[in-house]
């Protein structure tokens, strides 16, 4: 799964069991480090060792992290690999049964863990709770409308009632790993896809408490386009999901390309996948517009 070649490791000489490990893929993010460390470090939960995969940063990441005294902190250096690669690093030098990650630009909540955990048993080994996502100009919640156990957890994802992510999410490391992690092929959305895999092989348990702070600050904007067609598209055509979903979240990653073109100022191509993307999911998204205005008013009804 991983390729790796050179690491370094600098962690406590007392290697104890930890209820929680904390994954944090890191490159280059030396403005912000320091304060998402700092969110993990005052979390009201204090049992969890805290696993930092220095991706080959070239900037002085690596002084800030060690400039940190807590033994939790267990920095890690290899060569640059991309996240997926840390992120299944820093899993496999996890020393706890439960896995949590989150990027080193966001903010954990001071009670997410306490919140994550007190739902923590063999019989809900997923556990995922809502977010908030924060740029410049505004923040938005994003609360999951429904609670508890979810049994058909992807139908609800694209319904928008529930809404897992890298940040508000807890697994064991036994279900991570039977869904062979995050695929390192993939150069962007790689999260998206673990989800994929998750949301339609394994239940999941809910709640409705905010556990993380997303920083919108169009990280997307400096990877290079890749056709989708090329790498997640083929991706999606090798999943096991019925072809109703794959249709749908390929469509949203032609959405998600759309504005990235925009964005970067390239309108030509923008234009052309919006064309593309109109042309060939039409019908389907008259589809999941009659689902989603059934559903929600069946919704509201229920509240």
């Amino acid at each position: 799964m991983c390729s790796l070649r050179k690491f370094i490791i600098r962690s406590s000489t007392d290697r104890k069991y930890f209820s929680i490990s904390i994954i944090i893929p890191l490159y280059n993010k030396a403005n912000c480090i320091k304060r998402t460390i700092q969110s993990v470090l005052t979390q009201s939960y204090k049992d969890f060792e805290l696993i930092i995969v220095d991706d080959g940063s070239t900037d002085n990441s690596k002084e800030i992290v060690l400039s940190i005294n807590d033994t939790r902190i267990n920095y890690i250096y290899k060569q640059n690999g991309g996240v997926s690669s840390a992120r299944n690093f820093g899993a496999m030098k996890a020393s706890s049964k439960w896995l949590f990650f989150l990027d080193a630009d966001d903010i954990l909540l001071p009670n997410a863990l306490s919140s994550l955990t007190s739902n923590c048993s063999d019989s809900t080994p997923i556990i995922s709770g809502g977010f908030t996502i924060k740029n410049e100009n505004s923040e938005i919640q994003k609360i999951p409308r429904i609670e508890g156990r979810v049994k058909k957890p992807l139908r609800q994802w694209w319904l928008k009632n529930i809404m897992p992510r890298t940040g508000n999410l807890l697994l064991t490391k036994e279900i991570f790993f039977s869904l062979g992690g995050f695929d390192e092929r993939i150069s962007y959305n790689e999260d998206y896809g673990f989800l994929l895999k998750m949301l339609s092989t394994y239940e999941i348990f809910i709640i409705k408490q905010l556990t993380m702070v997303y920083t919108d600050d169009n990280k997307f904007l400096s990877i290079k386009h890749t056709p989708i067609e090329s790498e997640f598209g083929n991706y999606m055509c090798n999943l096991s999901l019925e072809n109703i979903y794959r249709r749908f979240f390929i469509y949203q990653q032609y959405t998600f390309t759309y504005k990235r073109r925009l964005m970067l100022g390239d309108k030509k191509e923008a234009y052309r996948i919006k064309h593309e993307s109109d042309s060939r999911f039409t019908l389907l998204m008259k589809f999941t517009a009659w689902i989603m205005k059934k559903y929600s008013s069946l919704y509201e009804k229920v509240k």
